[in-house]
């Protein structure tokens, strides 16, 4: 059943696309970064505990920044991460949702995800 085969890497391809930087990424002085939930977590935590500024690694970079932008960040950080998990669970549905081999080939997972964070 080449519809149930094509679906099904259809559906990895959209996962992957998911984990990859085309969606899990925010853009800081023109280059991509990402923070995991953890890593967002922790930053959120640090923020809160009173400190002025706070370091934060991003890729090979260390930068200071004050903790009142980063505690707005990591909630616009936040609500862009959950956009995207809604928008793939989305795709998800839609896929499972396809019946023929033509609608397989022709779907987009790419689309709905909201734009990126630029910092700058």
């Amino acid at each position: 059943n080449f519809e149930f085969l094509y679906k099904d890497i259809l559906l990895k391809q959209a996962l992957l696309y998911d984990k990859s930087d085309e969606v899990n990424s925010f853009i800081y002085r023109g280059n991509k970064y990402w923070l995991d939930k953890q890593q967002r977590s922790c930053m959120r935590t640090v923020a809160e505990s009173g400190l002025e500024e706070i370091e934060v690694v991003m890729g090979e970079h260390a930068v200071t920044l004050p903790a009142v932008f980063v505690k707005q960040f990591i909630l616009q950080l936040e609500a862009y991460a959950y956009k995207c998990y809604v928008n793939t669970a989305k795709h998800q549905n839609a896929i499972k949702a396809l019946n023929t081999l033509e609608e397989i080939l022709n779907y987009d997972y790419t689309t709905g995800y909201p734009d990126k964070i630029v910092l700058e």
